[in-house]
């Protein structure tokens, strides 16, 4: 689940990570693992890791990965349903964009959808 969130935050806004350099925290040692060395073992991992790596070359980040622990992260709430701390934070509620199952077998979808949205989010915030 932690691939997955990480290509569908990605997804989610490239407008505000398109060009720029992003430290990207990280409570799962295994994900973290895959998503530095761009490789899974696992098939359906692999499909993950891979759309990732589209998805950074659509968006030309600068991507560092570190890990954190679970009770630091402050993703960990959200993930099982506790809002409170980022609604204390003034967080913004946003549609989460999860990819559509056919895209997992075609990575250029992630390529030409990164690139997309982000192009109109910046349309749009200009």
């Amino acid at each position: 689940m932690e691939l997955l969130a990480a290509v569908c935050a990605y997804l989610t806004f490239p407008h505000l990570l398109k060009g720029r350099r992003v430290v990207h925290w990280i409570d799962n040692t295994g994900a973290l693992a895959a998503l530095i060395k761009g490789y899974a073992s696992a098939a359906d991992l692999a499909k993950i890791v891979h759309a990732f790596a589209v998805q950074n070359l659509a968006l030309a980040c600068f991507i560092w990965f570190e890990y954190v622990r679970s009770s630091a992260n402050i993703a960990d709430g959200p993930s099982r349903g506790d809002f409170e701390l980022l609604v204390e934070l003034g967080a913004k509620k946003v549609a989460f964009v999860l990819p559509p199952p056919e895209w997992w077998e075609k990575p250029r979808s992630f390529l030409h959808a990164t690139r997309l949205a982000a192009e109109q989010r910046e349309g749009g915030a200009k």
